[in-house]
C-alpha cells in the first residue's frame, strides 16, 4: 500500500502532512481559508491539499481514487468557485464505499454523499476516531510520476 504523501507525489500535487498528528484523515479543499480553519478545528485529519493551487484535473482525480482505501476520514469542503468539480465527482464515483467520506459544499458532489453544513461537519470530525495511519509497504520514487 502507498501512503497519502505518496500518493500526492507521483500525482504531481503539493500535499501538506500535518505530521504530528497520530491519523490517516485527508482534507481535500477548495479554498485555503477553509482548509486552514478546518485543519486547525480537526485533529483527525493529518494531511491536507487545497485543489485551486493546481489546475491539473486529471492529477487530482488520481489522487482522490487512490487516497480511498488509505485515508479516514477523506473531507471534501470548499465552494468550487475557482476549481472544476468534475475530478472530484469522478473520484466519489468510483469510491466503493463511502461510509468515511464527509462533504460540505455548495454544489453537489455525489448523490452517495450528501453534503453538510460546517457546524455539523466539525461535530463530525470532533467525535471521529482516529485511525494512525499504515505505513506504506511500496516505496515509489518521485521519478514514477503520474507526469514521466
Amino acid at each position: 500500500m502507498l501512503g497519502v504523501g505518496q500518493i500526492g507525489r507521483m500525482a504531481g500535487l503539493d500535499v501538506c502532512d500535518y505530521g504530528r498528528r497520530d491519523s490517516s484523515g485527508v482534507l481535500v479543499a477548495s479554498g485555503t481559508g477553509l482548509m486552514m480553519g478546518l485543519m486547525d478545528a480537526a485533529p483527525c485529519l493529518r494531511w491536507c491539499l487545497d485543489l485551486d493551487t493546481s489546475k491539473d484535473d486529471r492529477a487530482k482525480e488520481f489522487f482522490l481514487r487512490l487516497i480511498q482505501t488509505e485515508a479516514a476520514p477523506i473531507v471534501i469542503a470548499g465552494w468550487w468557485m475557482i476549481s472544476d468539480p468534475t475530478p472530484v465527482r469522478n473520484a466519489l464515483r468510483a469510491y466503493q464505499r463511502v461510509d468515511h467520506v464527509l462533504v460540505h459544499a455548495n454544489v453537489e458532489l455525489s448523490e452517495r454523499v450528501p453534503s453538510l453544513d460546517i457546524d455539523d461537519l466539525v461535530s463530525r470530525l470532533a467525535s471521529w476516531q482516529s485511525v494512525a495511519p499504515r505505513e506504506p509497504t511500496i516505496r515509489v520514487p518521485v521519478r514514477q510520476s503520474l507526469h514521466g
